[in-house]
């Protein structure tokens, strides 16, 4: 990963950094400097590129083009449950290593949702299913939360039906 950063001032450097809006999507939204909150996610500034690299090293249980880069034991560590609520017998919640995560029917499935300024952003993983996809957005709007629910309809629940009502 070359092109991601912990700190804001790397961001601004970065020759193609991002452009956040307001909801209306014209006004642009100043930068906000996300350092004091880093571990919470706060700073971190990536590019497509980049976090493709991390999502497929994610889905694919800490391997990345045939390199083992997070250990198994590791990588259970990371997505297994350290909280936990049902909701019932079929789906169970839990919280992991900065994952909100589920068992579904059987199935893994990793999420996590944040936003800073005018800048939004949501994945979703399944290990098993070899599946993610990371949502980002340069308005901070509901959008991010609609398209990933519509991916897990697609790819995940193989029952995909449009919700127009929320897309207004």
């Amino acid at each position: 990963m070359t092109s991601s950063f912990s700190r804001h001032q790397k961001f601004l450097e970065y020759e193609d950094h991002v452009t956040a809006y307001y909801r209306d999507g014209y006004t642009v939204y100043p930068h906000v400097n996300g350092d004091n909150i880093g571990p919470a996610g706060g700073s971190i500034s990536t590019t497509p590129k980049d976090i493709s690299k991390w999502l497929t090293l994610m889905a694919n249980e800490g391997v990345l083009n045939g390199d083992t880069l997070i250990s198994p034991s590791t990588f259970e560590y990371l997505v297994s449950p350290k909280g936990m609520g049902f909701t019932d017998v079929c789906r169970v919640k839990y919280y992991s290593c900065g994952f909100g995560g589920s068992q579904e029917n059987g199935i893994q499935i990793l999420r996590h949702s944040g936003s800073l300024g005018g800048s939004s952003a949501r994945f979703v993983i399944s290990p098993q299913l070899d599946f993610g996809i990371f949502i980002f957005t340069n308005v901070n709007a509901d959008y991010k939360a609609l398209l990933s629910d519509y991916a897990e309809a697609i790819f995940i629940e193989n029952e995909f039906e449009r919700d127009r009502k929320a897309e207004l």
